[in-house]
């Protein structure tokens, strides 16, 4: 997975404690209603990764957390379904 890592993107967040937090984005899933970020810490623990759905308002992109269990499950679903594809190339 951290070959993956190398030439991504970094997003810095900030939590709503006001605590900034800098992520190396692995992938966007994307699909007809929406399109999804897998990233993961820059210092965090390996295997450790979050899932935030794009939102777009008056031209500017954000990220929020998904709070329906359903959908995040599709999410992870989707991801496993691109990894264990990588996987057998």
């Amino acid at each position: 997975m951290n070959e993956w890592i190398e030439d991504q993107a970094v997003l810095q967040l900030i939590d709503d404690e006001g605590e900034e937090h800098e992520l190396h984005v692995l992938d966007v899933l994307e699909t007809a209603e929406r399109d999804y970020v897998i990233c993961v810490p820059a210092d965090g623990p390996e295997g450790e990764a979050y899932v935030f759905r794009m939102m777009e308002e008056d031209d500017d992109t954000y990220l929020e957390v998904i709070a329906d269990d359903s959908e995040f499950a599709e999410v992870q679903r989707m991801w496993r379904e691109k990894v264990e594809g990588y996987s057998e190339e």
